[in-house]
């Protein structure tokens, strides 16, 4: 995505930097998060600037019918995605073990390093689940608003057929309709790719924890730790079943979210958006004359 590559590109420098510094201090985890997001905030006005506009996400409006319902919707739903995929760079800028598997706070993220595994697979799982309903959010809202738009299309048709509107400012205002489309489209293959980056991240930390749950059981004395008890290891299976279910049905909605994405593409150039050849109703047969 546009937005996340300029931030990561603009931030990657200062990342390392202050991570050194935070560690050369010997601060603690939480300290870090919090002494990080400041030393950002006051040295590094440009990355909190891009921070800012990746994660607020409402558009300036575009004085359409669809703009104060459904066009706002579907952007909410759109800057809670950001917003979640802004607190693991927060967390990655503040050095902080495992902070790709959740999108919680700092002062989470401070427990999660300690929490052991059971606890850190249970914050996971739950932000999986969370991802889930921000993909289904995304999915309902973004197909309002094109239903929405194909609304608005035919309601300008209508005008003009009906020489409530002049042909000339109906094609105007449909260019327009075309154009937000096109401009939602976009923002829409975006976010599921963002959805798709994190969904990959969740499913690689399951991974890793079943490497970890084999390693604790099979060769404790690498894990550098007591072998967990048969009931510990039959609870850390659960966790790791229930993660993985939860990445499947992601995985399968955000297909869906693709394919829906990808269907509407074509909409801006169909006939729903085109004023085309209208029949003028007193000559039948005949394209109606310019008003």
């Amino acid at each position: 995505m546009q937005g996340r590559v300029v931030l990561i590109a603009t931030t990657t420098g200062l990342a390392l930097t202050a991570c050194q510094q935070l560690e050369q201090a010997g601060t603690y985890v939480k300290d870090k998060a919090e002494v990080a997001g400041n030393y950002v905030g006051e040295q590094f006005e440009v990355a909190t600037i891009t921070v800012s506009r990746w994660v607020s996400g409402r558009p300036e409006d575009d004085q359409t019918a669809c703009y104060g319902t459904e066009r706002v919707a579907f952007y909410d739903a759109v800057s809670e995605v950001n917003t979640a995929e802004s607190l693991v760079f927060g967390a990655r800028l503040a050095g902080l073990v495992g902070a790709a598997v959740t999108t919680y706070s700092n002062s989470f993220a401070t427990r999660l390093v300690a929490a052991g595994f059971t606890l850190t697979m249970v914050a996971l799982v739950s932000e999986i689940e969370s991802d889930r309903t921000r993909i289904e959010q995304v999915t309902v809202t973004f197909n309002d608003l094109l239903a929405c738009r194909r609304r608005e299309a035919a309601a300008l048709k209508s005008d003009v057929s009906a020489g409530r509107t002049s042909r000339s400012y109906g094609q105007e205002q449909m260019a327009q309709l075309r154009a937000l489309v096109e401009e939602d489209l976009v923002t829409a293959r975006e976010i599921n790719e963002t959805l798709r980056e994190r969904t990959a991240e969740f499913e690689l930390s399951t991974e890793k924890a079943k490497e970890e749950a084999k390693q604790a059981a099979t060769t404790p004395e690498q894990a550098g730790a007591p072998p967990p008890s048969p009931e510990e290891q039959r609870e850390r299976q659960e966790e790791i079943r229930k993660a993985e279910a939860a990445v499947q049905t992601n995985q399968k909605a955000l297909s869906q979210q693709s394919a829906s994405i990808e269907q509407a593409s074509a909409l801006p150039q169909s006939d729903a958006f085109e004023l085309g050849m209208l029949e003028d109703p007193y000559r039948p047969g005949r394209p109606m004359a310019e008003v």
